[in-house]
């Protein structure tokens, strides 16, 4: 025992080193920050000041992004290392906590062999405390940063440069001078997402190498410039705070116990135009609210939007302003004091014909119902629930035997609290779990493959198009060991659709399929050029090795066709390479469309280009120097879509 405390005590003075509190925004809450090199172990601080025993308790660590992402959860001895459900494949096997800490309120964690993929904001959150507590934790993983006293040295802190602001975008600049080896250059928000860029810019000046990287941003946040350089464990980076005028800051919540439930509050102040505010759930449902009340005073708007709520549950504020395509929200956590949290569901047993269900809840009051259901929402039979009572609370077990492979729902259901609370599992059973579908390309057109493993009994394989029809196939190859099947079925295809293979156990009423689309020759996403001439810009959509001969179009944002030069056409051996250019005088979001008719095919680039005079920009570096530069053009790759259509 003497010898993990030790430990621990040498992780948290490392901890203390390469930790520092900063702020995310100068209204929101303390962020730690924790730097660490890559492929090291990390320790996440979080621990309740009181010091309260959490042996009993609920924590759940939560990682943000595009999606937030579950890094770790407990609730009373269950986690994600014994058996419960639910974390991202991201942290699986690489997440530890301290159980012999928790009796002093400490709910800190421990990531193994840190990758630079784990760098981003994590939240610890307790949300049956009363009120609720929430912890903000920023990681960074870096390259390993080498002693080269000597040898080419890595490249200095990236400069950053505001060029252009307007209402609703800001245009910045990141320039790299003189670094070798010539370094990967991002552009990131304070998320950590990798942002949209232009065609990075880079000259060598004998041997060494000075980047800029153009990008357009458009809502209030924190971002920074990444320069790496993986060929000497090199990275550095440099931020900047961009302020969007009259964009919303993230709203400020409160939560009030009523004699109706808890009362959600959510507060925007000094915000232009005024926002759309709203209040959602954690399934991202829109929930009923009050009439906002909305302040204005000299042109900017305060909103307060009020509602009541009666379940457990995580609550969202969103609020949006379309006119400057900004969109921000905060996040609290309600608990219902007895309200039954996520149920522990796992399988009990299981043979290649059946399997046993079992679902737990614990310490709930009241009663709750408890009711096993299959992915197609039928209520199963099953054993009558123990249920045990213990100073007015109530654990429950329900089992329910199965004998098909699906996705079972255990439902949790407390009418009197309107709660409702769910967990899934997958059993498999014997049956056809989803088969492995693959492509080959031959000369008489695409080769489909689908194969099914290790089933029984014996299933009945399909290829079938897009409409359902069924796929003239070779003959299946089957193959039994020891009383369960292999299956591979073969089908070639000569157009572009999306193909489905079906397996299908009628005996147990079991059927499963898999999806995959074949090109067979069908264009690729069309490569977008952009050039400044005297005229305007040149826009330039340029095709590939295609066939057959696309139709190829230059499209503005209100989807008219643009006049374009004869569009330049090469065929080489059946496959086809188009360009065609078109010069544009006005800001806007332009968009390449590729059709092929003949194959029902059709795919599209977008692009934004926006002719402006010479101006003399606010610069900064990171002295704070103004610095002028011209920015004649702003150019930015917006998207691109992929669809099927019926031409």
């Amino acid at each position: 025992m003497r010898m993990k405390q030790t430990a621990l005590k040498d992780v948290c003075v490392c901890l203390l080193i390469s930790a520092g509190i900063i702020f995310g925004h100068e209204t929101g809450p303390a962020v730690v920050r924790v730097v660490v090199e890559v492929g090291s172990d990390v320790v996440l601080p979080c621990s309740l000041s009181s010091k309260e025993n959490i042996v009993d308790k609920l924590f759940d660590w939560r990682k943000d992004g595009q999606r937030k992402k579950e890094v770790f959860y407990y609730n009373a001895g269950i986690h994600y290392n014994n058996g419960y459900d639910g974390q991202d494949q991201q942290f699986k096997g690489r997440v530890s906590y301290f159980s012999d800490q928790l009796k002093n309120g400490n709910a800190s964690i421990k990531i193994s062999n840190t990758q630079l993929a784990d760098s981003g904001n994590y939240t610890c959150e307790f949300p049956r405390l009363q009120p609720s507590q929430i912890f903000y934790i920023e990681l960074v993983v870096e390259l390993t940063i080498k002693d080269r006293s000597g040898e080419i040295t890595g490249a200095p802190k990236p400069y950053i440069w505001t060029l252009n602001v307007t209402e609703d975008r800001v245009l910045l600049q990141c320039e790299v001078r003189g670094a070798s080896p010539q370094p990967k250059v991002e552009w990131k928000d304070r998320a950590g997402n990798i942002l949209p860029a232009e065609e990075p810019q880079v000259s060598d000046r004998g041997g060494r190498y000075y980047v800029t990287l153009l990008t357009t941003v458009t809502k209030t946040d924190h971002y920074r410039c990444v320069v790496t350089q993986e060929e000497i464990h090199h990275q550095t980076h440099s931020e900047t705070y961009v302020f969007i005028n009259g964009a919303a800051p993230e709203p400020s919540v409160k939560v009030v116990k009523t004699k109706d439930g808890e009362l959600l509050q959510c507060v925007v102040r000094g915000v232009s135009p005024q926002p759309k505010v709203e209040w959602k759930d954690s399934a991202g449902n829109i929930l009923p609210a009050k009439e906002p009340q909305v302040t204005e005073r000299g042109g900017s708007y305060d909103v307060t939007l009020n509602i009541t709520v009666t379940k457990t549950d995580r609550y969202r504020c969103v609020v949006t302003q379309e006119e400057i395509n900004h969109q921000i929200f905060a996040e609290t956590s309600v608990y219902i004091q007895g309200a039954a949290t996520k149920p522990n569901v796992a399988t009990l047993d299981q043979t290649t014909q059946w399997g046993l269900l079992q679902c737990a809840v614990e310490g709930v009051s009241p009663q709750p119902k408890v009711e096993w259901k299959d992915s197609a929402g039928n209520i199963l039979h099953a054993k009558e629930p123990q249920v045990t009572e213990r100073g007015g609370s109530y654990d429950v077990i329900l089992q329910a035997p199965v004998t098909k492979t699906d996705t079972f729902t255990c439902v949790v259901t407390q009418e009197e609290l309107n709660h409702q609370i769910s967990a899934d599992i997958y059993a498999l059973n014997g049956a056809a779990s989803k088969p492995y579908v693959t492509t080959r390309k031959t000369k008489d057109g695409m080769l489909l493959q689908c194969a099914v493993e290790g089933v029984s009994p014996k299933p009945k394989v399909e290829w079938k198009d897009s409409a359902g029809n069924i796929l003239p196939a070779k003959e299946p190859q089957v193959t039994e060991r020891g009383g369960s099947c292999d299956v591979i079925l073969q089908a070639t295809v000569t157009k572009a659709d999306t193909f489905t293979c079906v397996v299908t156990q009628e005996e147990i009423n079991h059927q499963i399929s898999a999806d995959t689309y074949a090109l067979n020759g069908a264009a690729p996403e069309p490569f977008i050029k952009l050039v400044k001439t005297d005229d305007g810009v040149v826009l330039q959509c340029a095709v590939r090795g295609v066939s057959p001969q696309p139709k190829v179009e230059w499209k503005d944002s209100a989807g008219n066709i643009l006049p374009a030069k004869e569009p330049q056409v090469t065929e080489r051996g059946g496959s086809y390479n188009v360009i065609l250019q078109a010069t544009v005088t006005k800001a806007d979001t332009f968009t390449c469309v590729v059709t092929q008719n003949d194959i029902n095919h059709q795919i599209s680039a977008k692009t934004y280009a926006a002719p402006l005079n010479e101006a003399k920009p606010k610069t900064t570096d990171s002295t704070g120097l103004v610095v002028g530069v011209s920015v004649p053009i702003i150019l930015l790759v917006v998207g691109v879509v992929l669809v099927q259509t019926e031409l």
